[in-house]
């Protein structure tokens, strides 16, 4: 009876058991179709043999797409130029009689433009072959990261939100690495706002300056504007470090919540100095897929890049503390994922990368070496001629208590090996163009040698200091030639000897001027070289590895 009453209810609500079976069969699509809604963009796919790798999506893909970015690019761009749009809007009197219903228009249209656009975008990712293998392995990959999920997913290049996140500040051993030195700037909020209005009109003028403009000045790099005419540039950048080099990229998570999009290139057990690696630190508007990296990697060692920020598809603003958290995690990331030991890592900076790499050897202490190409001591020099004199104050203000960059301070609580080098025709780092004297690299070498040698250091001394530092490259050589090279490393050695390799020394307290002058050009020339060239261009890797191969005192 039991089985015949379950026929009977079956067969009198057959429709129902169809709906089920239907939804049955649907429930992979459905649940695809829902995941695919914000699922990343898929740009590139590399696949071997094939030189035009960039993925074609189809038509409701791409006009859902096409909205979406649009949508962002404008919110993007909205940023820069809000007060002007309001103002329009405003003459224009296209507000009418009730501003919040206009409002409330716009909003409603614009939310279900988008809600269209975002549904049919992923119907048309569920109906694409290509981009539904690379979501399955994304799926895969972000449940359960796995080396042979992580190698698959190395062959698609998409948006960077979805990439797994592989270490974090909480991974490493421990957990004070990751305090910062300097306190030079909060991430405040609300509440940093509500301080400076509360200290007065100015501070908050000096506040909101700061954050609306001075940092996107300072660091052009982290512009959405700068991100997006980068962005072909920096896909092919990646593709080559990942199909050429054998690179392996990382997003890392920093302890204030920041994503870090890295590249490493390992080379240990493949080349004799891929035991050491490099962590390379890009300027104010650099990227690891087209910056420096390539030097190192041309001198055969590992090389690990990172991009500040809000550079490329890194998260965050680079702030002092946001950068000061990022090197530090990153250092972290290269110690207990990588596998290096500080001892075999080497700092290189190039231009405002000098900060960071200045900063993380005042706290270390233990690398291998530092080099940093084309930087200075302090940024505010550099910033005050840049701008009209009579905002000379706001500048300095701004600067000061929001983006006080200071490598020279840093560099000198640094006792480990260092080498600079100096662009001889840098229109950058320069106070005034093609004036080799005004480059502030000379001030980041007077920092080193002052807390270094302080007893060589003195108003007689420093004029010869600045007429070496005053000359061309190929007459820097006629001076070099006139330092008795011989004679001064003798003296370096005796008094290592006698009282060790410890900072500060005091060397040349009991020495006459003429001797003092030409110890201290010989300990110049030991810690800075000129490359005859303009701020840019990549540093060439046999003056890098020359650099490193000169002996400098540790």
């Amino acid at each position: 009876m039991i089985v015949i009453s379950i026929a009977s209810f079956l067969l009198a609500n057959m429709h129902l058991v169809l709906l089920f079976r239907i939804l049955v069969i649907l429930m992979p699509s459905i649940q695809n179709f829902l995941g695919c809604l914000f699922s990343p963009r898929l740009y590139r796919i590399y696949e071997a043999r094939q030189s035009d790798d960039y993925y074609k999506p189809g038509g409701l893909e791409k006009w859902g797409d096409f909205i979406v970015t649009t949508f962002q690019s404008v919110w993007n761009l909205g940023f820069y130029i809000y007060p002007a749009i309001a103002l329009i809007i405003y003459k224009k009197g296209l507000l009418g009689p009730d501003p919040t219903l206009f409002v409330a228009k716009l909003a409603a249209g614009t939310g279900l433009l988008l809600t269209v656009a975002v549904c049919i975008r992923s119907y048309g990712r569920v109906s694409s072959p290509k981009y539904m293998n690379f979501y399955q392995i994304l799926l895969s990959a972000q449940q359960n990261l796995t080396e042979h999920n992580k190698k698959s997913l190395l062959h698609y290049d998409f948006d960077f939100s979805g990439w797994p996140i592989e270490f974090s500040w909480r991974d490493a051993e421990k957990d004070d690495a990751s305090k910062s030195l300097s306190e030079d700037w909060k991430n405040e909020g609300f509440y940093g706002l509500l301080g400076k209005t509360l200290d007065g009109p100015f501070s908050m003028l000096i506040y909101v300056v700061s954050h609306a403009f001075a940092i996107s000045i300072v660091y052009p790099g982290s512009m959405s504007f700068i991100n997006y005419v980068m962005n072909s540039n920096l896909s092919d950048g990646r593709k080559k470090l990942i199909v050429a080099e054998m690179g392996e990229r990382f997003k890392i998570h920093t302890r204030d919540g920041n994503d870090l999009d890295t590249m490493f290139v390992d080379r240990r057990g493949k080349t004799h100095l891929g035991k050491t690696l490099v962590i390379c630190s890009e300027g104010n508007a650099g990227f690891y897929e087209v910056g420096i990296m390539v030097t190192p990697l041309d001198s055969g060692y590992s090389v690990l890049g990172w991009n500040h920020p809000g550079f490329g598809a890194s998260t965050g603003t680079p702030y002092p503390d946001q950068e000061q958290k990022a090197i530090d995690c990153v250092i972290q990331f290269a110690v207990h994922h990588l596998k290096f030991e500080i001892s075999d890592i080497i700092l290189f900076g190039w231009s405002i990368g000098g900060y960071v790499s200045s900063y993380a050897a005042s706290r270390y202490q233990d690398f291998n070496a530092t080099v940093i190409d084309a930087s200075f001591d302090d940024i505010l020099p550099l910033a005050i001629p840049r701008m009209p004199s009579f905002l000379s104050f706001i500048v300095s203000r701004v600067m000061r208590e929001n983006i006080n960059l200071t490598p020279g301070e840093l560099i000198k609580q640094y006792k480990g090996p260092v080498f600079l080098f100096r662009r001889s025709d840098d229109e950058i780092i320069a106070i005034n163009p093609g004036s080799i004297l005004t480059n502030r690299g000379n001030d980041l070498l007077k920092c080193i040698l002052s807390s270094r040698f302080p007893a060589l250091m003195n108003n007689f001394t420093e004029p010869e200091l600045d007429n070496w530092l005053s000359k061309s490259v190929n007459t820097l050589k006629d001076v070099h030639n006139d330092v008795k090279d011989a004679q001064c490393e003798s003296i370096l050695s005796e008094y290592i000897e006698q009282h060790g390799k410890s900072y500060p020394m005091s060397i040349g307290e009991t020495m006459d001027v003429a001797s003092k002058s030409q110890l201290l050009l010989y300990l110049a020339k030991r810690h800075m070289a000129d490359y005859k060239s303009t701020h840019c261009p990549p540093l060439p890797a046999r003056m890098f590895q020359k650099a490193l191969n000169t002996v400098i005192i540790d």
